[in-house]
């Protein structure tokens, strides 16, 4: 499984190189996209995140259903996720979805700019 969005100093490129959990529950602390837990989804998992939007991104996607995310709408050309008549969390994974590579180039750090083009 892939992280569901992504995440200035996500772990999913370096999880491999990382051990294999030893315990059948992972704590993921700094959890951002929980780009190491994702590797093992079939493990108990407690994602640790100090980001509220983060954090309530995550509350939204462990109770959201198959339906709530067919329902999500786009983002209509001149409207921001702002606009849309869904939940703040919602919002959250819309804006993360839709957030042009232009955008994210802004947060990657200036030695691995060059790799996003």
């Amino acid at each position: 499984m892939r992280p569901f969005f992504t995440y200035y100093g996500g772990k999913w490129r370096a999880a491999p190189r990382y051990p294999a959990p030893r315990y059948s529950i992972i704590i993921e602390p700094f959890a951002g996209s929980a780009g190491y837990s994702l590797r093992y989804y079939d493990r108990q998992v407690v994602l640790v995140e100090k980001d509220p939007q983060i954090a309530a991104l995550w509350r939204y996607l462990i109770k959201a259903t198959a339906s709530d995310f067919l329902n999500l709408p786009d983002v209509p050309e001149g409207m921001s996720v702002d606009d849309l008549n869904v939940c703040q969390e919602a919002r959250y994974l819309i804006g993360f979805l839709s957030m042009p590579v232009q955008c994210y180039k802004s947060h990657v750090c200036v030695e691995h700019r060059d790799e996003i083009n």
